[in-house]
């Protein structure tokens, strides 16, 4: 499984997301015609803990998972 970090410049976060999830779709996001206005999608990562190493190198005021693709699981 790949991951990707969208960081963020206006709101001063990054938020790291599974290559599947609908709202990053493969690093591309959910508009078709974007620009880096506001922000950019990172290269893929093999794995979470590189993903959640590189967020952090971001300096982003604000580092997260995912809401949506990386919630915790509740036990059953």
């Amino acid at each position: 499984m790949e991951y990707f970090i969208y960081e963020n410049w206006t709101h001063d976060k990054a938020v790291i997301h599974q290559a599947e999830c609908s709202f990053c779709n493969q690093g591309k996001g959910i508009r078709k015609n974007t620009t880096n206005k506001n922000g950019q999608w990172s290269k893929p990562f093999k794995d979470i803990k590189t993903a959640e190493l590189e967020a952090i190198k971001t300096k982003r005021k604000t580092i997260s998972k995912c809401s949506v693709c990386l919630k915790p699981k509740i036990p059953a």
